[in-house]
């Protein structure tokens, strides 16, 4: 209490001690340091978004699980059920499987669709299979061009999710794969 006191009377007579001033400096260096530092790391964050395919800002409510080879329609290759670290590269004949919380896929299809529009993404083609499942409601693929990447997305039903009653209730029932048909790496072909 004596500090303020002192303080407070410091200030009507204008001069501070000179320990305060010192603090008070070294307090103002570091806010300054502070912010320029945020400010650096923001705009690598930035930077990074740059760099990310604008596809995948329409996926960032998306889980990525995993990812493999492509070997044909509506294939998944082998992966788990926790979050790993999204890829540097999408490369194309790839298959990258996300999960997502429980929803509701026709809603999730038409945001999805307009999440990719709303990001650069042209929709080259939108297949609403119907509500033909018994399991998880509408399947769907939705095809779209994005700079220098061609690819789709589809839903499916994961089976580790549908016969695991603890997954099935955080955890929607399908994977959403993303397969990659032209990478940046073709596009100067």
């Amino acid at each position: 209490m004596s500090l303020s006191l002192h303080a407070s009377e410091s200030l009507g007579s204008k001069s501070l001690p000179a320990s305060l001033r010192v603090v008070c400096a070294f307090g103002i260096v570091l806010a300054s340091l502070f912010t320029v530092s945020a400010a650096g790391g923001h705009a690598s964050k930035s930077h990074q978004n740059q760099k990310r395919p604008s596809f995948m800002n329409a996926l960032s409510d998306f889980e990525f699980v995993g990812s493999g080879p492509y070997t044909g329609q509506l294939s998944v290759p082998s992966h788990g059920t926790e979050k790993q670290q999204l890829p540097v590269r999408f490369e194309s004949g790839t298959a990258y499987v996300f999960h997502h919380a429980p929803v509701d896929n026709k809603q999730l299809l038409y945001s999805l669709k307009n999440r990719l529009v709303a990001n650069g993404c042209k929709i080259l083609e939108l297949v609403d299979k119907g509500p033909g499942r018994f399991i998880g409601g509408l399947a769907f693929r939705i095809k779209f061009k994005d700079r220098g990447y061609k690819g789709y997305i589809f839903n499916t039903l994961d089976n580790q999710i549908v016969s695991n009653q603890s997954l099935s209730d955080s955890l929607s029932f399908d994977d959403y794969v993303l397969v990659i048909e032209k990478g940046d790496e073709l596009s100067a072909k």
